[in-house]
């Protein structure tokens, strides 16, 4: 649970992404774009290297919360995004 202040607000930009790690495992999800302007800048403008997936469906499994290692994606296809 995030607490803020009154004079703080938590942003949520959602954006729903299908990911394919290397060994083959699929996940499709939601991320936070987190005020990027771009979902794609998750990988290329964010220094952390993880992405967070949530409501995530992954191996039969629905509504997980993912930590995902970039450099274990090798494929992601971003829907519902209009600045990528």
């Amino acid at each position: 649970m995030v607490k803020l202040t009154d004079d703080q607000q938590y942003v949520v930009d959602e954006c729903t992404i299908k990911i394919i790690t290397t060994d083959r495992t699929q996940i499709k999800g939601v991320v936070n774009k987190k005020g990027l302007k771009r979902t794609s800048d998750l990988f290329t403008e964010d220094d952390s290297p993880f992405i967070i997936v949530y409501k995530a469906t992954t191996k039969g499994q629905e509504n997980k919360v993912l930590a995902v290692n970039k450099t274990q994606i090798i494929w992601a296809e971003l829907e519902d995004d209009s600045g990528s």
